[in-house]
């Protein structure tokens, strides 16, 4: 979709948000350690999504931007 519909000035990206971030529960018996120390919360998603709405998000296409306060992150 990026490659397709980008030559038009439409971005095609993807928000691949926690379940915690969230709010939805879920079963772990040994919490990973989060980068930031803490999970986002609906307004840290928010914004990322305004961002990629506004200005800013016009030199971004065809990414997924995962928002979790780093849980998912390579070694």
């Amino acid at each position: 979709a990026a490659r397709q519909w980008g030559r038009v000035g439409i971005t095609a990206n993807c928000v691949a948000p926690s379940l915690d971030v969230l709010g939805i529960p879920h079963d772990v018996d040994d919490p990973v350690p989060l980068a930031l120390g803490r999970v986002p919360g609906l307004d840290g998603l928010v914004a990322v999504i305004t961002a990629l709405l506004g200005p800013a998000g016009d030199a971004v296409t065809g990414t997924t931007l995962i928002v979790d306060g780093g849980v998912v992150m390579a070694p």
